[in-house]
């Protein structure tokens, strides 16, 4: 009985992992080039990650750049619109003082 209860307890063990065979060497050497393996492809997502937030930054600043450009260039049409406007009310103005002037000049 008491070996049966034994028996038990390390099949019972096994299946929850708790007691294991030690790695052949091969397997070691499996293991090793594996965690070797990890380590690259931890590195080489380290270098994109570090790539793409460099990336990112150079397009965000220009975005902020063009953004700005095109702010600029929306205040310079809206200043050029009103000069416009201003220039075509005094033309209004001037012409019609002069045709008045010449009115006044012809006698009328």
């Amino acid at each position: 009985r008491a070996l049966l209860s034994k028996e038990r307890r390390l099949l019972h063990r096994q299946q929850q992992g708790l007691v294991t065979n030690p790695p052949t060497k091969k397997e070691r050497a499996e293991i090793e080039a594996l965690k070797a393996t990890v380590e690259q492809l931890r590195l080489e997502e380290q270098r994109l990650k570090s790539r793409h937030r460099t990336a990112e930054q150079r397009f965000r600043a220009a975005h902020k750049q063009s953004a700005d450009r095109i702010a600029e260039l929306e205040a310079t049409v809206k200043f050029l619109e009103q000069a416009q406007v201003q220039a075509q009310a005094q033309q209004a103005r001037a012409q019609q003082v002069q045709q008045v002037n010449w009115q006044e000049a012809q006698g009328g």
